[in-house]
């Protein structure tokens, strides 16, 4: 193709995406409301539930400059007992929302454990940007379902408002809800726990470790 095509098969491109993205949304939203929607619990890898949320927004990130941070605790239980499309697509709503609202900085995803009760483990997972922030005032409208913070949020980020309502009735239905820190031009930090079943797993089997004979650390 040359450069004109290849605009132009782009811009197809993005709007097929992001049509798609709002069907979704909706569909979500219609089956929330009329009590369709359960949930679906099964053994997880979290590690690799991590990797997956973060690898979707990979080419947002990169395109837009900005550096995502995948922040995994030492002591965070391997396999946890969830529904991985669920708490995958709550993360990648959360993810994605960062992705749009930043401009230049860093996205973080940082996943903890806060306390363990025989094999359960209260595990907090939380999203935090360095992008435009969010006024205290219109921070619980962005809950509500079709809301952004203002019209000047949708005019310039487009979207249909519905991200974060249903990433918090997603998460109503596994008994957690989404919490907000934020600040204007400070960036936001969105966050949630959840009380899952875990188990600890062996220990990663790490190939060809041997074969690396030097490391150059940037912080």
């Amino acid at each position: 193709l040359n450069e004109t095509q290849k605009q132009y098969i782009s811009i197809i491109n993005q709007s097929a995406n992001s049509l798609l993205g709002i069907i979704n949304d909706i569909l979500d939203f219609s089956k929330i409301e009329a009590g369709k929607l359960e949930i679906d619990i099964d053994k997880q890898d979290l590690y690799e539930l991590a990797c997956q949320a973060t690898d979707i927004i990979t080419y947002q990130v990169q395109n837009k400059g900005l550096e995502m941070l995948l922040n995994i605790s030492g002591d965070l239980p391997r396999f946890i007992y969830g529904d991985r499309v669920r708490l995958k697509q709550v993360l990648v709503n959360l993810l994605g929302n960062a992705a749009k609202f930043t401009e230049d900085g860093e996205i973080e995803l940082k996943i903890e454990p806060l306390e363990s009760r025989d094999d359960q483990t209260l595990i907090r997972f939380s999203v935090r940007d360095t992008g435009i922030g969010i006024e205290k005032d219109k921070q619980q409208k962005i809950f509500e379902a079709f809301s952004q913070a203002d019209s000047s949020t949708t005019k310039k980020y487009g979207g249909t408002g519905l991200g974060h309502t249903i990433s918090n009735k997603l998460l109503g239905l596994m008994g957690s809800k989404l919490e907000l820190q934020s600040n204007p031009g400070g960036g936001s930090t969105f966050s949630f726990k959840l009380w899952l079943k875990s188990e600890q797993g062996e220990a990663i089997d790490w190939q060809n470790l041997d074969n690396i004979k030097r490391v150059l650390v940037i912080d």
